[in-house]
């Protein structure tokens, strides 16, 4: 056989054994929305508003990306059952990974925790006058030229 063989050949898939639900596209549609609850507020423009520091800064704070990639590959693998079930599933035949996810969790958490307290200490140390300046130690002194 060559491959002009295969250019011309027809298949007819609707003859096939697999048979899927009807409503297939609507639990598509319905998981997309439970997976990603914060995809709809993201696509909204919205006019400035004085509280857009305090949006962003509880919208940060409410990103969790590990237990996000721990939902997706649940919801990969448990496709038909309902939300918190197929959690618990995942979670009982992958318990490294789902330690791994919650300490990954747990360290991004800290460090953005660290991250909010230090930028609030300069913007503190900022406003009462305290600098900040680090010595630059030079092996060679500048000179102008």
């Amino acid at each position: 056989m060559d491959d002009s063989d295969y250019a011309d050949r027809q298949y007819d898939f609707s003859k096939s054994d697999i048979r899927l639900p009807s409503d297939l596209d609507e639990q598509a549609k319905g998981l997309q929305n439970e997976r990603d609850p914060l995809a709809s507020e993201s696509d909204v423009s919205r006019s400035k508003d004085p509280d857009e520091l305090g949006r962003l800064i509880s919208k940060v704070l409410r990103f969790h990306p590990f237990m996000r990639l721990f939902n997706v590959c649940a919801t990969s693998m448990y496709l038909d059952k309902a939300r918190g079930e197929r959690m618990r599933l995942f979670s009982e035949s992958h318990p490294r990974f789902r330690r791994v996810c919650m300490i990954g969790e747990f360290v991004f958490t800290a460090l953005l925790a660290l991250l909010i307290l230090w930028a609030i200490g300069l913007t503190v140390m900022k406003f009462f006058g305290v600098n900040l300046t680090w010595p630059i130690v030079l092996s060679v002194p500048c000179v102008g030229r």
